[in-house]
């Protein structure tokens, strides 16, 4: 019976004919790292959520994507000890990610303790190995692929070749059709399309110009450094609290 249906799905999915261009919703599901959780003090552990969803959209054309959060959304939460706590927003909310294929450049916004940066860079060149598996999103047969970053980290990916378009979540883009799936550390993170609709005549698909503009590498730099002050301010008021 699993495999009649497999089929049957297959044989929908051959149905639809190639699309070029649309506007799809993704949610992004994180589990907190139990390693890194092992490290932090239980009064403070049993107050912090067990996972975040948030969610993302991705426009599309043959010519260029954008890929940014949902504005005021609805379905941010945290997960804690059971519950679930409606309308999280992470403080990277405002990233957004632009690509142009035909030039291929790479233009992303990150927002940094309330500042903004703008990066420009090309299109990442990865190479990306074909695993032979298959799956089904939203009625688009999917191929999987590996991208191994390290001797320990792998990214997966599962692709549309009904969606001929070489786009995805981010800067996950380069693969013979857009990406439905993105699965980082192990799982830990899912990033999967949950609706996937035409393009309105008012795409909001434009290159983005605002913020100071800053390498890659300069801001993984910054961040790792505001990061660092971060952690040590935490630190101190942990202190503190410890001492009265």
């Amino acid at each position: 019976m699993r495999y009649l249906i497999l089929a049957a799905v297959l044989l929908c999915a051959a149905t639809i004919a190639a699309q070029t261009s649309g506007h799809i919703t993704y949610t992004t599901v994180t589990q907190m790292d139990p390693e890194r959780l092992k490290r932090v003090p239980e009064h403070i552990r049993s107050q912090m959520p067990k996972e975040f969803t948030r969610s993302h959209e991705l426009f599309f054309t043959q010519e260029h994507s954008l890929y940014r959060a949902i504005p005021d959304d609805p379905q941010a939460s945290t997960s804690r000890g059971g519950v679930t706590f409606r309308g999280y927003r992470r403080s990277i909310s405002n990233d957004e990610d632009y690509v142009n294929f035909e030039d291929k450049r790479l233009t992303q916004r990150k927002d940094l303790f309330d500042k903004s940066y703008l990066i420009q860079d090309s299109i990442p060149e990865r190479k990306w190995k074909m695993t032979g598996g298959k799956d089904i999103i939203l009625n688009r047969l999917v191929l999987e692929a590996i991208y191994t970053v390290d001797d320990s980290t792998e990214i997966v990916v599962y692709f549309s070749p009904q969606m001929p378009v070489a786009a995805g979540p981010a800067d996950w883009v380069g693969l013979p059709g857009v990406v439905l799936r993105v699965m980082r550390d192990h799982g830990q993170s899912i990033t999967t399309a949950t609706a996937i609709e035409e393009l309105d005549d008012d795409s909001p698909i434009q290159q983005p110009t605002k913020g100071k503009e800053i390498s890659s590498e300069d801001f993984k730099e910054l961040r790792k450094k505001r990061m660092e002050e971060m952690r040590e301010l935490r630190k101190a008021r942990y202190g503190e609290q410890r001492g009265r």
